[in-house]
């Protein structure tokens, strides 16, 4: 299996799980470190959508540096020309 099967695997399990902290910061690490350059590119509006959700939850746990970390990815994307 490729690393993004193994990431969309573990991701299923901890929301089966309940595991919320352990999902968003996992999605967030994808975001923000493995699949940087692939979201990049892409682009899909769902990623978007998902990036504004997980600022929503760092902001509710006082995460601030996750969600500027967060908010310049969403710049990136939108300023990216492709």
């Amino acid at each position: 299996m490729n690393e993004y099967t193994l990431l969309l695997l573990d991701l299923i399990m901890l929301r089966v799980e309940e595991k919320d902290d352990l999902l968003y910061n996992k999605l967030y690490e994808a975001f923000t470190c493995i699949f940087k350059e692939p979201i990049m590119k892409k682009k899909p509006i769902e990623i978007k959508y998902s990036i504004s959700v997980l600022v929503e939850y760092f902001a509710h746990k006082e995460e601030y540096e996750k969600c500027l970390a967060l908010h310049q990815l969403g710049f990136e994307m939108y300023n990216s020309i492709s």
